[in-house]
């Protein structure tokens, strides 16, 4: 049996192409059709943005046990000026994700950091929590954090822009 498919200009050739890449051929003819003729790029509103993340977030419940609310947002303060500080909340998994820490220039290599770390590790384990994630970047904490246990967990380095990003974790 001779059998034929269209080319770019839609007109049927014979081919030698096997039954089931024929079939793959014109399913993927129909879905191209279907994305030129009905569907069409947009930029989203706030509201569809609501809506996608309302959607992932029915999709995810079908694979998240542990759903956990709760944050993290403490600081020093030296004479009322805030010195340092940390943030974090909880995610999915009994996982604490940490967005920030920041420790002011001229109280750096102090203790302040560790002492942040320390009590966030504490408020985690009563928040429920059972792992710490965070990201760093190349001149921000990699070694602070090496030093505090937490293990490295992937990196990726960007050349052409000069950086490198960390990904930590730790089990507490």
């Amino acid at each position: 049996m001779q059998l034929t498919m269209p080319n770019r200009n839609g007109i049927i050739i014979p081919t030698n192409r096997s039954l089931s890449s024929c079939l793959i051929w014109e399913r993927l003819c129909q879905s191209e059709n279907l994305w030129r003729n009905k569907m069409k790029l947009i930029d989203l509103t706030e509201e569809q943005v609501d809506y996608i993340e309302n959607k992932l977030d029915e999709y995810d419940e079908n694979y998240i046990r542990y759903r956990l609310d709760g944050r993290i947002q403490i600081g020093i303060v030296d004479d009322d000026k805030v010195i340092a500080g940390l943030d974090a909340c909880m995610t999915a998994f009994k996982i604490l994700y940490v967005s920030t820490v920041f420790v002011d220039e001229a109280y750096r290599r102090k203790g302040y950091g560790e002492k942040l770390i320390d009590e966030m590790e504490a408020r985690a384990k009563a928040l429920g929590a059972n792992t710490i994630r965070l990201d760093t970047f190349n001149w921000q904490g990699k070694e602070f954090y090496e030093a505090l246990g937490y293990q490295m967990v992937g990196r990726y380095e960007n050349n052409d822009d000069g950086y490198s990003e960390y990904f930590f974790l730790k089990r507490i």
